[in-house]
């Protein structure tokens, strides 16, 4: 008994230091910052310039008061044209913050579009100068913008979908990344569906005078019908150039509904076939889906199952098959549960129970038997008048008999 109590003793200590440990390293998380978070530099591309030296000065924020020293160092595209003059920085408890400052030596003729580099501070050993694993490392974002001789637009799409009941939200960002200011700017945006038939579209004006470097929003509402796969595109019209962008989304979810299941031609003791009826409101098949019938007796213990085959559900209406034994098995009433499991093991999307009744030559699903012999409604009726009745005569009777009595 000591031995297992020590033991648990040693548990309890290790889970504790653990608990410690993960929340110094949280505590780690939010002791330090560096700003700005993000730099943007916009590239200039007069051939005159033999270069472009660009010098960027950020802080390190001791949001905790620690005593720490940081090695800086960068990573990423064009980390070759950097320098840190003051790569270790060390900070005491009392510096709530501490400048320093890079330089990034950008050469003549660099390729148009984005380039992005990650200058990073990370902890390091004072003994061996290396960064510590597992410790933290805060990063700044440096984006240099390097635009296209001329006229040059380009657009990136984003969209917000929730279901049918809502509009979807289409937005594309447009940014003219060139060096010359744009005139007239105009296009359209379409909604196609998984056929490319085209469900939703718009035309788009009344946007001039665009200055070269800068960027803007243009939002629409799509009202659509149907849950499924989609694919929205912009095109995008300015003076004698244009450009295509598109992205795909989902709305909704599949709309998959049990409507009911029929077994025919069964005998009990052999093996029963359920043709399962579903429903799909997707507008494209979806893959690895497969159908589940699960039997309980009236005390609710499971005394078969049966699984349909992987299939692929159409849109609209569907049916499924699924194979079980009887042997065993007696008749009587179960409730038979059948569910849906479609685009993956783990989606079981659609469920519904029905009380049912297996007999020696079918299986009811969904409904009990007529009892036999029952009870004629009408003599029911008659006899409940009947007693009524006689209640009414027996409450007389007794009031009669008091009154005698007074």
């Amino acid at each position: 008994m000591n031995d297992i109590r020590k033991c648990g003793v040693r548990i309890l200590l290790l889970m504790s230091l653990v608990i410690v440990m993960m929340i110094i390293m949280t505590a780690n998380a939010r002791a330090l910052g560096i700003a700005p978070s993000m730099k943007i530099i916009n590239y200039d591309i007069d051939p005159q310039l033999e270069g472009q030296v660009e010098t960027v000065n950020a802080r390190i924020i001791n949001t905790d008061s620690r005593d720490i020293t940081l090695k800086i160092q960068a990573n990423g595209e064009l980390s070759e044209y950097v320098t840190i003059p003051q790569s270790t920085i060390h900070l005491s408890s009392s510096d709530s913050e501490k400048e320093f400052t890079y330089y990034i030596n950008l050469p003549k003729g660099l390729e148009p579009g984005v380039k992005t580099l990650y200058i990073m501070a990370s902890e390091v050993n004072l003994n061996t100068d290396n960064a510590l694993g597992g410790m933290m490392t805060i990063t700044q974002q440096v984006h240099v913008n390097v635009p296209y001789d001329g006229l040059y637009a380009e657009g990136y799409v984003s969209i917000s979908a929730s279901g049918p009941e809502y509009p979807v939200v289409l937005a594309i960002n447009i940014i003219n990344s060139g060096t010359k200011d744009i005139g007239t700017l105009k296009g359209v945006v379409a909604v196609r569906d998984t056929s490319g038939k085209t469900v939703y579209s718009e035309n788009i004006s009344g946007y001039n005078d665009i200055g070269a470097g800068s960027s803007f929003k243009i939002e629409n509402n799509a009202e659509l019908k149907d849950n499924g796969e989609y694919a929205a595109e912009y095109t995008i019209y300015y003076d004698e150039k244009n450009f295509t962008v598109s992205k795909g989304f989902t709305l909704g979810d599949y709309g998959i509904a049990v409507l009911g299941a029929d077994v025919e031609n069964f005998r009990i003791g052999t093996v029963a076939r359920f043709d399962i009826n579903i429903s799909s409101g997707w507008n494209t098949p979806i893959e690895k889906s497969y159908g589940e019938v699960v039997i309980k007796d009236n005390d609710g213990k499971i005394v078969g199952t049966a699984r349909t085959d992987d299939v692929s559900i159409m849109p609209n209406n569907n049916s499924l098959k699924a194979y079980w034994d009887t042997e065993n098995i007696s008749s009587g009433n179960y409730v038979i549960g059948i569910s849906i499991h479609a685009g993956g093991a783990e989606n079981n999307i659609a469920a519904k129970e029905y009380p049912s009744t297996i007999e020696d030559d079918k299986i009811i699903i969904g409904s009990m038997p007529e009892v036999k012999n029952a009870s004629n409604p009408y003599k029911i009726y008659i006899a409940s008048i009947l007693a009524v009745i006689a209640l009414i005569l027996i409450i007389a009777l007794f009031r009669k008999s008091r009154r005698r009595r007074n």
